[in-house]
Order: structure tokens, then sequence, then C-alpha cells
């Protein structure tokens, strides 16, 4: 008897370690898959969470920005 884990072929030595060791095969898939999903959802709201750190730094310096312009011109020492 044999069966295919993870793309080889491995030999059982009986019907009950056949199914036991597809068994511990589908789990650690699914683990897998469980795993992949969770990190996919971590990384998508890091990456949101910096786009809008992103944005707010983003408007921040135009602020300074227009500020600066604005203070410019009423600087006593401004040429």
């Amino acid at each position: 008897m044999s069966f295919l884990g993870m793309g080889a072929e491995y030999k059982c030595f009986s019907r009950r370690a056949c199914a036991v060791a597809a068994r511990r095969q589908r789990q650690e898939k699914e683990e897998r898959s469980r795993k992949e999903a969770h990190d996919s959802r971590v990384a998508k709201e890091y990456a949101q969470n910096m786009l809008e750190w992103g944005r707010m730094v983003h408007a921040n310096n135009e602020n300074i920005q227009k500020f600066m312009e604005a203070t410019s011109h009423v600087h006593p020492y401004s040429s």
C-alpha cells in the first residue's frame, strides 16, 4: 500500500497507517492554508496602515510648507 504525500509516494505498512498518514497530511495542508491566510491578512493590514501613515505625513508636510510660505512674506529679514 502507498499514498501520495506532498508529491512523493510513501509506503504504508497497513491501511490504518495509510489513513493516519493521509489524515495528518490533510491537517498539515489545512494548517498551512490557515497560516497563509492569516499572514496575508496581517500583510494587508500593515500595508493599509503604512498607506494611511504616508498620507498623514504628506498632508503634514504640505501644511508646514504652506505655513513656511505664508510666514516668509511677513518675516522682517526676508529679501
